[in-house]
């Protein structure tokens, strides 16, 4: 359900190009805070209340009010999809494995997608430790843990809005950067906190600053980022079968590979929920890890870099190629399907002839253009947004 979201907010972007994308995740998780703010208090009352099982039935009971909700959803954002949603298993299995491998064809895409699997894959985590301490060690009762989610999702609201004033036309890679640097203070704020050195603040108060500060900012970036580049990169009419695939690898990055990661050092060190004392070691190896995905943000793309793979987005949903099963399924071919050759040369022509190379522009289309069309050298560079011009020129 969660891929099916993603991918009809990707469609609604392209709406807005330039900042549809910041804009639509930033009210994503605005939602996201609000509703964690309001069901962490009602949770942690459920907990300290009333049985578990009760939780899990009110559980139950939200999913079926989501289930519901789905069916109002507008017929509007199905539009165009009816070939594909009348074919067959196998058809639409395969058609989805060619969309992402044509999908993992942008450069800028698959850079993208090693970056985070470098972030997600070499910090280890070590959450599950950091749980028992709190409950513990520290005494932390469910309704407190339950608090420090609410504190956790009021700081994110505040995040997300800051990111949407004055963030979102900031380039990716130097967000990304603060991230890894906010992870860092974050691991060495959890040293401090077990070895009992909190700046003269009662434990359950630094850990609630700590949280608020550091590790919601952290996720807050890291994710809005990541979420924002992959839905400006990812091509029309892919998007759920890439957003699948892209959450997919997220999620088991984050919550598998990343906390073996952390078991496998902690086989050296030795941590178990009966002997914490050790616990800051864990964490002090996490602080040197978090600097680790500095050395490749090369490979996130640019706002410039961007942008041009928008371009030829724009040009490939404005001239579509149909794929050989949704011709099989049709009698016919309809001759507005085939792109006027007048003005496809003319929006070729405005293409950054480097991006229109790299994502095969010149070889889907080498029929209208004709035996030995070469794209001239651009004399200029192509005119961009106003906001990505004066974040390009600033960086400059």
């Amino acid at each position: 359900m969660d891929v099916v979201v993603d991918g009809l907010m990707v469609c609604q972007q392209r709406i807005d190009p330039e900042t549809g994308s910041e804009n639509l995740q930033a009210y994503s998780w605005i939602c996201f805070s609000i509703g964690g703010t309001f069901f962490g208090l009602a949770g942690g009352f459920l907990l300290e209340n009333l049985s578990p099982s009760f939780v899990f039935y009110v559980t139950a009971a939200l999913g079926l009010v989501i289930t519901v909700n789905g069916f109002f959803t507008s017929k509007k954002l199905e539009e165009g999809s009816a070939e594909i949603i009348n074919m067959g298993f196998c058809q639409r299995l395969k058609l989805n494995f060619r969309e992402i491998v044509s999908g993992f064809k942008i450069r800028a895409l698959y850079r993208c997608v090693l970056f985070f699997l470098i972030f997600c894959s070499f910090v280890p985590s070590f959450t599950n430790y950091f749980y028992y301490y709190l409950i513990d060690v520290l005494g932390f009762t469910n309704f407190q843990y339950a608090i420090l989610n609410v504190v956790a999702s009021i700081a994110l609201l505040v995040t997300v809005y800051f990111y949407n004033i004055w963030l979102k036309n900031a380039e990716s890679s130097a967000m990304l950067v603060v991230c890894c640097i906010l992870n860092a203070v974050g691991g060495v704020n959890s040293m401090l906190l077990i070895r009992g050195f909190t700046y003269g603040m009662e434990p359950k108060a630094f850990v609630f600053l700590s949280a608020t500060v550091t590790d919601t900012l952290q996720n807050a970036i890291r994710l809005l980022a990541g979420n924002v580049l992959f839905a400006k990169l990812i091509p029309a009419n892919i998007e759920s079968s890439m957003f699948a695939i892209l959450t997919g690898i997220m999620n088991f990055c984050n919550f598998f590979l990343a906390k073996q990661l952390g078991n496998f050092v902690n086989l050296f060190v030795g941590v178990t929920d009966k002997d914490l004392d050790k616990l800051w070691i864990l964490f002090a190896v996490m602080v040197v890890c978090s600097f680790f995905p500095i050395f490749f943000i090369w490979l996130v793309p640019s706002r410039k870099e961007v942008f041009l793979v928008q371009q030829v987005n724009e040009f490939l949903e404005k001239y579509p190629r149909k794929s050989s099963k949704v011709k099989d399924n049709q009698s016919d071919t309809d001759d507005a399907d085939i792109p006027d050759r007048t003005n496809l040369i003319d929006d070729i022509m405005k293409l950054d002839p480097a991006c229109a190379k790299q994502m095969g522009i010149y070889l889907l289309y080498k029929e209208e253009l004709g035996e030995g069309f070469e794209h001239p050298a651009r004399s200029e560079p192509p005119s961009l947004p106003a906001a990505t011009q004066e974040v390009v020129s600033a960086a400059d």
